[in-house]
C-alpha cells in the first residue's frame, strides 16, 4: 500500500515541478515588459498566471509534506531488522523473568550434601541476583588442616596415611595437600599448612572442632614395636624394662621407626616379651613384678 502511494506521489511532484518552472520562465518574461505595454487581456493572464502559480505552490507543499509523512511510515530493511531484534530481546526478557520466578520459587538448592557455616542475609531480606547468601561446607569431603615444623614437613608426602581424633573418635584419613609456603600462626615459628581429608566421615564429626592426627610417615608390616611410654634412653643406648621369670629387667634394645604411641625394636626383643609401661627406675631391678 505504501508503495503505491508513493510512486504516485513521486510522479505528482515530478510533473508539479516541470510545470513549475515553465511558469517561473513566463513570470520572467512577463516582470521584463513595462506594464504600460500590456493590454487588458494580458495583464488579466498575467494576474491569472500569479494566482496559478500560488495555488501551484501550495499544491506541491501539501504533496511534499503528504510524501514525507509516508515515508516516514516505510521502515526500511535495517530498520525492520532493529524492530525483529528489540522484539527478540523483549520475547527473551519475559522468558528470563518467568524463568527467575520458577527457580525462586523452588528455592535454593546445591548439588551435594552439607552443613550451612556462614550465613549473610536474614529472613525477609530483600536480595539481588548473584549476591552471596551462605557458605555451605560439604559434609563428605571433610578435611583437617596440620601445621608442620621445618624439621617434620620433609618426612610428610602426599597419599600418607593418618589418625584422626576429634570428639573422643578416631577416623582414619589421607594427606591430600602440603602448601608450598609456611605460615606464622599462634606462634612465632612458621610452619607448613597439611590437609588430611577424612576417608568416612560421620555425624559425630563436628565442623571447626580441634583434632589431634598421627600422620604415618613410615610404615613397616610385621615390624615388632613397643608402646612410647616402655621407651627410655641413657648413655649406653636405648632400653625398656620388662618381666623376666617374675622379676624386672633393664633390656637394651636398637629402635627403628617411632610415631607419636609406637616404636619400633630392631634387636633386643621377640614376640611375646612383656614390657613394663608404669613408671620405673634402674632401682626396682631384680624386683619381683607380674603382669596385669
Amino acid at each position: 500500500l505504501y508503495k503505491g502511494t508513493v510512486n504516485e506521489i513521486n510522479r505528482i511532484t515530478g510533473e508539479i515541478e516541470t510545470l513549475s518552472r515553465s511558469i517561473g520562465n513566463l513570470q520572467a518574461d512577463l516582470a521584463s515588459l513595462p506594464p504600460t505595454d500590456l493590454s487588458p487581456e494580458e495583464y488579466a493572464a498575467t494576474v491569472l498566471n500569479g494566482n496559478w502559480m500560488s495555488d501551484i505552490m501550495r499544491n506541491w507543499t501539501e504533496t511534499s509534506n503528504l510524501k514525507a509523512t509516508y515515508e516516514n511510515k516505510i521502515l526500511n530493511s535495517y530498520q525492520k531488522e532493529q524492530l525483529k531484534n528489540s522484539y527478540d530481546l523483549s520475547a527473551l526478557s519475559v522468558d528470563t523473568a518467568e524463568e527467575n520466578l520458577s527457580k525462586a520459587g523452588a528455592g535454593v538448592t546445591i548439588e551435594f550434601d552439607g552443613i550451612v557455616t556462614e550465613s549473610f542475609i536474614k529472613a525477609g531480606t530483600v536480595v539481588t541476583k548473584g549476591s552471596p547468601l551462605f557458605t555451605v561446607e560439604d559434609s563428605k569431603n571433610i578435611k583437617v588442616d596440620v601445621g608442620i615444623s621445618k624439621y617434620d614437613i620433609g618426612k610428610i608426602a602426599v597419599g600418607q596415611r593418618a589418625d584422626i581424633d576429634i570428639a573422643g573418635a578416631t577416623y582414619t584419613g589421607r594427606v591430600t595437600q602440603i602448601k608450598r609456603v609456611a605460615e606464622t600462626g599462634n606462634s612465632d615459628k612458621p610452619k607448613v599448612t597439611v590437609s588430611v581429608k577424612f576417608d568416612a566421615p560421620d555425624e559425630r564429626v563436628y565442623l571447626g572442632l580441634e583434632a589431634s592426627v598421627v600422620i604415618y610417615t613410615s610404615e613397616k608390616q610385621g615390624a615388632l614395636t613397643i608402646p612410647a611410654e616402655a621407651y627410655y634412653a641413657d648413655d649406653d643406648g636405648d632400653y625398656c624394662y620388662i618381666i623376666d621369670e617374675g622379676t624386672v629387667k633393664k633390656q637394651y634394645i636398637t629402635v627403628g621407626l617411632r610415631s607419636e604411641d609406637r616404636i619400633e625394636v630392631g634387636m633386643g626383643l621377640k614376640e611375646g616379651d612383656v614390657v613394663i609401661t608404669d613408671a620405673i627406675t634402674d632401682e626396682q631391678i631384680g624386683t619381683k613384678a607380674e603382669s596385669k
